[in-house]
């Protein structure tokens, strides 16, 4: 059965926490006072005096502002961000630790490109943010709330565990948090519509446009039935609590996410937002049970980078578009199946225009006959053992593709699989280079209806100029093509046996074949047979559209555009 996610309907001050520096945040050294709704103090740092705070007056590192009943204060900052200041607040910025001290009360932050953020402190609990237009608002035992009203936010506890939410979402970072609680969704529209921090002031927020989109997108969400309203609010320990029966939330049992969990049960993504309870993030120094071009195993990530995960037993995706923009800013985004993962359909990968995204699967990974899979991430600049990190398919068993093409316009593709059969017509469109690892047999096989394209810009003239192969496939047993043009400015294929049959390689390339025994079996194009360990050119190899032995190189040599060698 589809489950339909649960949308809590949440109640409380809508103060809120706001945000300052932390990792790329800007250290905000002042922020000039805009409004002030009633009773507004501020304890100056210098001499520890204290005054009324009216509209020009400027807040300082180290000032203390003080909120009474009913009163509220905004402030601008020179990069244009805003801080609304709650009710029965006070809070002050601590440059040298990059902190927003909040001792008590709300703070509402709305950063123009959502790259504002720092560590957020309360009496007991401790968390740095980065968001677009948040609030945060302390609770009674000493931790805090935070709430995202439009864009994403990414929040990360001391000991470096992360969480992403989205707007229309909240979390709860509890005193002396190891991990976060759940991930709750509230109704946004009605969150903004109580809340003084958005509404109690003269002039909109700069972000209302944004913030009412997201109302709009998530009223249509529950008319669709995609999320159902629910009468519970989240209590103080943030577990929820039915405000019919106005239980205690001791009552109501919630586990947190948990990556061995998901990793234990199956998935299902069938819109374009996943299941943060399934996205777990990673940092360099974390390791999880993966695989990669040598089977099953622990992948370790490359040092100073942090990477997101969507983790399941077995994966099945009837979505057409997933949006990643959440993501941003990770090194990759990756797709993890403990077992199979089965793309039902074309599949379309938005929001991540310089992270790559990869399909992984210890088990197979099965794309439905005809089906595409874009992505659109230039994320040929991204560093790992071989220069780059690619977005593509990895998979511990072997992959069919029948009439599959994947393309990246901006970026490279990478496939790796225990065996790969490529069949009517499967092709590859990417920006980036292209490589294709196969830990046994490797088969492009294209009709006389439909040829298989496998296409890449990478090394031409103004676009990633190098030595590197923009078109790279490599079989440890044997590489057959048959009805297929390999279009690139360098080109590579390296088997035991190569065996080739109506292939054409562009005009212009640099191709090298490497085989065991790096010889081109006599009597080329002819229909001789295959010669195990040779480069075989069987019928219809062309470079150029032109008989392709005409542009081999010499024996030992590399002169030709075509050179022959042993792998």
């Amino acid at each position: 059965m589809k489950k339909t996610p649960i949308l809590q309907s949440l109640v409380f001050a809508c103060g809120c926490l706001a945000l300052i520096p932390a990792a790329n945040a800007a250290t905000i050294e002042q922020s000039t006072i805009m409004e002030v709704v009633k009773h507004v103090d501020v304890i100056e740092a210098a001499g520890n005096r204290q005054k009324a705070a009216k509209p020009q007056d400027v807040f300082r590192i180290h000032d203390v502002m003080r909120t009474g009943s009913e009163s509220r204060a905004e402030m601008i900052a020179p990069d244009q961000t805003v801080t609304r200041i709650g009710a029965n607040t006070v809070f002050s910025f601590s440059p040298e630790k990059r902190e927003i001290n909040l001792q008590r009360g709300s703070v509402l932050f709305s950063s123009p490109t959502g790259k504002g953020g720092g560590t957020i402190k309360t009496g007991a609990a401790t968390a740095s943010v980065l968001g677009t237009t948040i609030i945060v608002v302390t609770t009674k035992n000493g931790g805090f709330k935070l709430l995202v009203l439009d864009g994403h936010a990414k929040a990360k506890l001391p000991n470096g565990k992360e969480r992403i939410l989205n707007a229309g979402q909240l979390t709860l970072i509890m005193p002396g948090s190891t991990d976060f609680g759940p991930a709750y969704n509230f109704r946004l529209g009605q969150q903004v519509g109580s809340a003084r921090l958005v509404n109690g002031f003269k002039k909109p927020l700069p972000a209302m446009a944004k913030i009412e989109a997201a109302i709009a997108k998530q009223e249509h969400q529950i008319a669709s039935g995609t999320f159902i309203a629910t009468n519970l609010l989240v209590g103080e320990g943030g577990q929820p609590v039915d405000s019919n029966l106005r239980q205690t939330a001791s009552t109501v049992q919630t586990q947190a996410p948990d990556p061995l969990l998901a990793l234990a049960t199956d998935a299902m993504i069938d819109t374009a937002t996943l299941d943060l309870n399934r996205v777990f993030t990673f940092s360099s120094n974390s390791s999880f049970h993966g695989i990669d071009e040598q089977g099953p195993q622990g992948i370790q990530f490359t040092p100073g980078n942090d990477f997101a995960f969507f983790l399941a037993r077995n994966t099945t995706i009837t979505a057409r578009f997933i949006n990643l923009s959440p993501y941003e800013g990770f090194a990759a985004f990756g797709f993890f199946s403990q077992g199979d993962t089965n793309i039902q359909g074309s599949l379309d990968f938005t929001g991540l225009p310089a992270t790559p995204v990869v399909i992984l699967a210890v088990g197979a990974i099965n794309i439905a006959p005809g089906s595409s899979i874009t992505f659109h991430s230039n994320d040929t600049a991204s560093p790992n053992s071989d220069g780059t990190i690619s977005s593509g398919l990895i998979s511990g068993a072997p992959l069919a593709l029948d009439d599959v093409t994947l393309d990246n316009s901006v970026g490279g593709i990478e496939v790796s699989a225990e065996s790969i059969t490529a069949a009517n017509g499967s092709s590859i469109f990417a920006k980036g280079p292209i490589r294709v690892f196969s830990r046994s047999d490797l088969s492009i096989m294209g009709s006389t209806t439909r040829r298989s394209v496998i296409q890449s810009s990478f090394g031409a003239v103004g676009f990633f100029e190098g030595s590197q192969s923009s078109i790279s496939l490599e079989a440890v047993a044997d590489l057959n093509a048959v009805n297929t043009n390999f279009i690139g400015s360098q080109i590579s294929l390296q088997a035991r046996t190569i065996n080739l049959t109506n292939v054409d390689f562009s005009s212009g390339s640099r191709v090298n074949l490497a085989s065991q025994n790096g010889v081109l079996t006599a009597n080329p194009n002819t229909g001789q047979p295959s010669v195990p360990g040779n480069v075989n050119f069987i019928n219809g190899v062309t470079y150029g559209g032109q008989p392709a032995q005409n542009f081999v190189g010499p024996a030992g040599g590399a002169s030709g555009p075509i050179n022959i060698s042993k792998r």
